[in-house]
């Protein structure tokens, strides 16, 4: 097949911490590398199957595999993941062309990581092991959600490490939106009258709508809950307490992303492999241990 140079970037949604710093990124570095990139965006961020989304859906029919060299899927960003997923990889393999698939791992593809399943892993283990915590709950997205399911695994993996049961009550969901957390910590208040000893969330804003709701209800963080996030949104930073996350190095993975694409095209690595671009934890006010130099834990 004749080179043109030319890489398809895919991805959903309106997420403008994400979407526009590895774009950015990835873009830049593809064209010190000589290659050209045309990105598909749909604005939807959620497939609830109606018009407006099937019209938003429709943009991923105009990349043309005839003069495409690879193909980027932002994956953790695309909704209707199974369709949308499965009809750009198997037309990318009906023309021999590579797909690199970010924060998603796909079989047929090489899969880039920022490390959030081992990052979860870590922070799990510090709320259990350095502030003794037994009574966890985990606040994820909803079923069915790729990323909330992993994250969710991965809770329910250390928690079986060191014995703890994990109950139905133990699990509850917040669509990764501060508004969902609340509610749900409302629904534990409900139903127990007391609150557990943390609150495991999968996503920065949830953890910030559950501080918010605790503070409501006369609960302060970490003293009486600790609360930890994920993501490492702006926003966790400069909320009191702070958030106890994960940093996502976005700009190194959007230059490794465009890296691979360049080697693979030109045969340097196979087209099939998965690495990690592994961001930092950062522990904060919201699980409130203080070390020396002020390093929070």
């Amino acid at each position: 097949m004749e080179r043109n140079g030319i890489v398809a970037l895919v991805s959903c949604g309106t997420d403008d911490l994400y979407n526009n710093p590895f774009v950015q990124s990835f873009s830049d570095r593809c064209a010190e590398l000589g290659l050209h990139v045309l990105w598909f965006q749909s604005l939807s961020n959620k497939y609830d199957g109606d018009a407006y989304d099937a019209g938003e859906m429709n943009i991923f029919n105009l990349i043309n595999f005839d003069i495409i060299d690879a193909i980027v899927l932002m994956s953790v960003t695309l909704v209707d993941k199974g369709t949308v997923m499965g009809d750009l990889i198997k037309k990318a393999g009906s023309h021999n062309i590579p797909v690199i698939s970010m924060d998603v791992e796909v079989d047929s593809a090489y899969s880039i990581s920022q490390g959030y399943e081992e990052a979860l892993e870590e922070v799990v283990r510090h709320v259990i092991t350095e502030h003794g915590a037994k009574h966890i709950k985990f606040l994820g997205a909803m079923k069915g959600n790729d990323v909330s399911d992993a994250r969710e695994n991965v809770f329910r993996s250390v928690m079986a490490e060191y014995g703890l049961e994990v109950t139905d009550d133990s699990i509850d969901y917040g669509y990764f939106w501060w508004a969902g957390a609340a509610e749900a910590v409302q629904r534990h208040y409900d139903k127990f009258h007391s609150m557990p000893e943390a609150f495991v969330c999968a996503n920065d804003s949830m953890a910030i709508g559950v501080c918010s709701k605790l503070n409501e209800l006369g609960y302060l963080v970490p003293d009486d809950v600790i609360v930890t996030g994920m993501d490492g949104i702006p926003e966790g930073n400069t909320h009191f307490p702070s958030i106890t996350t994960l940093k996502r190095n976005i700009t190194e993975t959007g230059k490794v992303a465009a890296q691979r694409i360049f080697q693979i095209i030109n045969g340097e690595i196979p087209p099939v492999g998965s690495e990690t671009v592994d961001g930092t934890i950062l522990y904060r006010e919201s699980c409130g241990k203080t070390f020396d130099g002020g390093q929070q834990a």
